[in-house]
């Protein structure tokens, strides 16, 4: 059999790699390629990427765990979940370098399926998994248990990737045939999906990009001479293909910006439904309706087609599930009614989000809701840039234009490192920061208007270099890199400013000192305390999520500068 397709695919990945990754192994590149190629229709960020990779030592044989539910990424079991779900998608990936399609691999799996479903075991008992396997475990059976009420179907993704030149062979399809069948004895309204891709059919993927122009049929148009904007009338039918994914749901990636989710069967959609389900043709919807609102990168006219790039809604969801609801329920094949629908084109990013603030003021909308488009983030992104690093506030901005992977920052981990260094709550930053990122009571705890924006970058400098340390200096295992981080990051931010509890202001002044005062032996000091503390509290992670770990840290600290 001919290597061409593999020498492709190498030659693809290491040129990736260069611009990306180009301090990380190959092996572990190679499952970040290959996962972010798998989902890239998903529009996810590298941030979502490596929040489900779990490849390393005591993986399962899964080197990627990913829970969609109707097509969104959940990350936190605190998460909006829709009142009516109706697929639960848990993506499990396997990646291999090279090799054929494995029985032993597909047995792997078929076990780590086993765990994921055998809920009379408890997930802490799971301890031939490694933390981030088990955590993830945790999360797909917790939001599972709030939603299984609704009786959604389960989908199970498998796919099993290879970047050698193969196929699959009867002796591994009849292991799959055997997952499906226990997947079936536990959970009768589950199915199993097998993907098995060779180097060719993932070279083909990666070269095939994600849909990113769209075009929509108009009724009647006005557009600027400058191309941008467009109002239109859209009918009603046309604008839910638009709205569709293909495959009978709706496409999540054209609603990343809106600010909102679907409120259910609150009354102001149901006089959306009543509208649409009229069966009166004498009454245009438009007339009943404000419309929707989609902000593009690029928009034109073609004939009577209006072409989008990058579209996204930020005005007009819950008329657009509506319609998406109605068009696929009735599937009338005689309405002729129109939605208004106005795509603008944003000159500047500022100007994007006073738009999706503007357009979405009628609704109480919590701070996290907003969090990307406040000012504070604007701001934090262009500080952050100073020190070469990416603030991804617009998700898969930065990843789409091939910025390398360790300089592009979440508004998760910016949160994160302001919990574990101002807040000094490492634990918190470790097990549910979500607890303080998603509460309109708490946001501003970590995001104060009016704050100075080099604490945020120091704080995302401290524990940039922490990480590195870790994850090149150390022996540690990847569990405990995990767990001692975001203390190391406390313990380290301390000794640079030589106090206990450093006030907002003088945290932000420690950043001229990261590149002196952070060296090797200092850190290494660090992570020493942090780890014989942690070891000596048991080592694990309900250890570093517990509370007698931060009070023994703040205890080291109160001892070597005093209490403020």
């Amino acid at each position: 059999m001919s290597d061409f397709g593999t020498k492709a695919l190498n030659a693809n990945f290491q040129s990736w790699k260069q611009e990306r990754m180009s301090q990380e192994e190959d092996s572990t590149a190679f499952e970040l390629y290959a996962i972010g190629t798998i989902l890239k229709d998903q529009d996810l960020s590298d941030d979502d990427i490596d929040f489900g990779h779990i490849g390393g030592a005591d993986d399962g044989g899964v080197d990627g765990i990913y829970l969609f539910v109707d097509g969104t990424l959940v990350r936190d079991d605190d998460h909006h979940l829709p009142r009516k779900t109706q697929v639960i998608d848990l993506v499990l990936v396997q990646v291999k370098r090279s090799g054929g399609f494995s029985e032993n691999v597909v047995d792997q799996i078929g076990s780590f399926i086993r765990d994921v479903l055998e809920w009379d075991v408890p997930v802490d008992n799971l301890l031939h998994l490694n933390t981030q396997a088990r955590e993830s475990i945790a999360l797909f059976r917790t939001i599972y248990d709030k939603i299984i009420g609704h009786v959604p179907s389960l989908q199970i993704s498998l796919y099993y990737i290879t970047g050698s030149e193969c196929r699959t062979n009867p002796k591994v399809t009849v292991k799959v045939d055997g997952i499906q069948r226990y997947l079936a004895s536990k959970i009768s309204h589950a199915n199993l999906v097998p993907e098995f891709w060779d180097c060719t059919r993932l070279l083909e993927a990666v070269r095939t990009p994600p849909k990113q122009n769209f075009r929509v049929p108009t009724v009647k148009m006005f557009a600027t001479d400058d191309e941008a904007a467009a109002v239109c009338l859209v009918r009603v039918t046309d604008m839910a293909e638009f709205l569709g994914d293909g495959t009978g749901g709706q496409r999540k990636t054209l609603l990343e910006s809106n600010i909102r989710a679907y409120q259910g069967n609150v009354q102001v959609n149901k006089d959306i439904r009543k509208t649409l389900r009229s069966g009166t043709q004498a009454s245009e919807f438009w007339w009943f309706n404000n419309g929707v609102t989609v902000l593009a990168d690029s928009c034109h006219i073609s004939g009577r087609n209006l072409v989008m790039e990058r579209p996204q809604i930020v005005n007009g969801l819950q008329t657009c599930h509506e319609m998406f609801e109605y068009v696929t329920s009735v599937q009338p094949s005689d309405d002729q009614r129109s939605v208004l629908l106005r795509a603008i084109v944003p000159p500047d990013p500022a100007t994007r989000n006073s738009i999706i603030k503007a357009t979405n003021f009628q609704t109480s909308i919590t701070p996290v809701s907003l969090k990307a488009m406040d000012t504070l983030h604007f701001n934090i992104e262009d500080r952050l840039r100073l020190y070469d690093l990416y603030y991804e506030r617009r998700k898969g901005e930065y990843r789409v234009k091939r910025k390398p992977r360790a300089s592009i920052v979440s508004i998760h981990d910016v949160g994160k490192a302001v919990i574990a260094i101002v807040l000094q709550r490492p634990d918190t930053a470790r097990a549910r920061p979500g607890t303080l990122l998603n509460s309109a009571d708490r946001y501003e705890d970590v995001f104060p208007d009016g704050s100075d924006t080099e604490t945020y970058a120091t704080c995302t400098r401290i524990d940039r270099r922490i990480h590195t340390y870790l994850l090149r200096e150390s022996q540690l295992n990847r569990n405990v890199r995990a767990d001692v981080r975001y203390y190391v990051c406390l313990l380290a931010s301390c000794v640079l400013a030589k106090a206990a509890e450093p006030t907002r202001e003088e945290i932000g002044l420690l950043g001229q000192r990261i590149a002196t005062g952070l060296s090797n032996d200092v850190i290494a000091e660090c992570v020493k305390d942090v780890v014989m503390l942690y070891d000596d509290l048991g080592g694990t992670d309900k250890v570093a999520k517990g509370p007698d770990l931060l009070r023994e840290v703040k205890t080291v600290i109160r001892r070597k500068y005093g209490s403020s």
